[in-house]
């Protein structure tokens, strides 16, 4: 009977569970509640469950409902902590070598009774705690934390008092601090004057109030110890600072431009700067500054006059080395002065100063004030080799002055006006007189002076025409210009520009054949002809008259030489019009009166076309 009892038991479970199943399969949307278990056991088994070795207890069934209904209940959590900062609020002042730091934290209380926080401050001096209004109750753990004892559920306020040292060296500015950092934490620092950060913290943002004359930085102190490195006050800085300027000015003067480099050398001797001003000459602009430590620069031109600011990559002591470059068009060339970069905020300066003229000008007068002229093989030893040695198409350079300026105050002033073109040409010619016409060989050693020579033009008489021109043994090309038979000029360009200072020898050939020349005459007069270099300022050179009736002269011929200045004319000569010392030149030909082969120079003199 009771075996069948424990069967028919099981059996309603079971068709129960299947009937909860059946339903949760077909009715899927709704949610599935798990049966209790029960097991029912026939009593004289109940030795199997009670036995020894089991920790089993047999209750009554208002008792088992009793602990069931007690296992039911939810257990109430706990927070992980009972008290914490969540967030906190500095604002720091900077003052002389400290800065007073004031904080505003937000203490959670989530329990119920008297807890403890810890503050976590280091480097700073706590003057005043106060929680909610009143005295903070603050304790000394046994690690050396300051600790917080707080009571009541709910946000409090804690404010704290604090001061930490301010170091100050030649170019920076340190404070460090270690303050409590809960996750929401700001720092506002108040600097006087125009400060940066230059590390420590992140910055969140930088606004500096030029009428307060103090900068108000935002940052994110770091968990630690924060080292917070900034530049020095601008005012303290521009107050004490001692900055001495070494200069090397070097300038260039052109008929076209006027070029300024300026080398600086800047000593800081006291405080340190990440600036320099000078003030630019007026009519210029920079073109170029260098220097290894340069960050930026810029012209400012607000003020009255230009002033240039170099920025530095950062706060420097020591020297510090700057090229300057800068320029203007058309100067003035008749009433010229020295243009000079004044380096501001400095408590001296010296200088050497150099002059590079143009070849092509000249140096009229040169007047220093407060200068002491020195050697010009020094500045032109200590001038980079690109400086003189000119560009193609750039003006060439030579050094006309240096000086040592000991003090600030000085001046150059200059008058450099251009002389005029001059060639200086020496001129040889032959004529030759033959039966079969009149030949002539020019030879023209041209010479600049001021200005380098691009072509030739020489004049070319009437009833001349040119066959061949050389230079220096080359042929060259060449254009005449004037109607043929009368008198004209030639175009001669030159292979390249001939430079000053330097001799090229053009060489002209031409032949004439005068009216009549084939006639039968016993007498007759021919004029030397004049080929003359266009432009030359003086020409100096020989003439020589060769007359050949045939090819061979005898062995007894000797040359008539005639002195320099007392040329006269010999069997019926007339004047020829040339400009020479000579006044006039003759000679006789008899072709019929002498078929005998002869040969004779009949005049060899020197000319001068000054």
């Amino acid at each position: 009977m009771r075996k069948y009892l424990l069967f028919a038991a099981w059996s309603v479970v079971l068709v129960a569970a299947g009937l909860v199943l059946v339903r949760g399969g077909t009715a899927a949307e709704q949610p599935t509640v798990k049966p209790a278990r029960e097991i029912l056991v026939p009593f004289e088994d109940l030795h199997v469950l009670l036995g020894k070795d089991t920790q089993r207890v047999l209750l009554s069934r208002k008792e088992y409902e009793e602990l069931l209904e007690k296992a039911r209940k939810t257990v109430r959590s706990r927070a992980p902590r009972s008290a914490a900062l969540i967030s906190a609020q500095y604002d720091a002042t900077l003052g002389d070598e400290r800065a007073r730091i004031t904080g505003t934290l937000t203490v959670d209380v989530l329990e119920e009774g008297l807890h403890t926080v810890g503050l976590d401050l280091g480097s700073v001096g706590l003057r005043r705690a106060v929680l909610d209004g009143t005295g903070a109750p603050i304790g000394l753990a046994d690690d050396g934390r300051l600790m917080l004892f707080v009571a009541g559920v709910g946000q409090h306020t804690l404010v704290l008092d604090m001061v930490a040292p301010l170091e100050t060296t030649a170019a920076r500015q340190i404070l460090n601090f270690r303050l409590p950092t809960p996750p929401a934490t700001r720092m506002t620092l108040t600097v006087p004057g125009d400060v940066e950060v230059k590390s420590g913290a992140p910055v969140v943002s930088r606004v500096f109030d030029e009428t307060a004359g103090n900068t108000r930085i935002t940052l994110l102190p770091a968990r630690e110890s924060t080292s917070l490195v900034m530049t020095l006050n601008s005012r303290l800085r521009r107050r004490d600072r001692v900055v001495v300027a070494r200069s090397v000015i070097v300038d260039e003067v052109t008929q076209g431009y006027d070029r300024l480099h300026v080398t600086f050398s800047m000593a800081v001797l006291h405080r340190s700067t990440d600036q320099f001003r000078y003030e630019v000459p007026d009519g210029f602009e920079v073109t170029d500054v260098r220097s290894p430590q340069l960050s930026r620069w810029a012209v400012d031109v607000t003020g009255p006059r230009k002033v240039l600011v170099v920025h530095l990559r950062e706060e420097t002591t020591g020297t510090v080395v700057l090229g300057l470059s800068a320029v203007r068009t058309q100067p003035d060339l008749s009433d010229w002065s020295l243009p000079k970069f004044e380096p501001l905020d400095v408590v001296g300066h010296t200088a050497v100063v150099g002059l590079l003229l143009e070849d092509r000008l000249k140096a009229a007068s040169i007047r220093p004030s407060g200068l002491i002229e020195i050697d010009v093989s020094v500045l032109k030893r200590a001038l980079p080799s690109t400086v003189l040695e000119a560009e193609p198409g750039a003006a060439r350079l030579r050094p006309v002055a240096a000086y040592y300026a000991p003090h600030a105050q000085f001046d150059l002033a200059a008058s450099f006006p251009k002389p005029p073109a001059r060639l200086r040409v020496t001129t040889s010619l032959v004529l030759t007189v033959a039966d079969d016409g009149h030949g002539l060989r020019a030879a023209f050693a041209v010479l600049p002076e001021e200005e380098k020579v691009f072509a030739l033009d020489v004049s070319i008489p009437a009833g001349w025409e040119v066959t061949h021109v050389a230079a220096d043994g080359t042929s060259v090309p060449f254009e005449r210009y004037g109607q043929p038979g009368q008198a004209g000029r030639i175009h001669i360009p030159l292979p390249k520009a001939l430079p000053v200072g330097e001799q090229k020898r053009i060489d002209v050939q031409a032949v004439c054949t005068p009216r009549g020349w084939f006639d039968e005459w016993t007498t007759a007069s021919v004029a030397l002809p004049v080929l003359a270099v266009s432009g030359a300022s003086r020409d100096v050179g020989a003439v020589a008259v060769d007359a050949r009736p045939s090819a061979d002269p005898p062995a007894s011929h000797t040359p008539r030489r005639e002195p320099e200045g007392k040329l006269r004319s010999r069997r019926g000569a007339r004047g020829t019009g040339l400009p020479l010392r000579g006044s006039a030149l003759g000679w006789t030909h008899d072709r019929r009166a002498h078929p005998a082969p002869t040969h004779r120079t009949d005049l060899l003199f020197l000319q001068d076309r000054a």
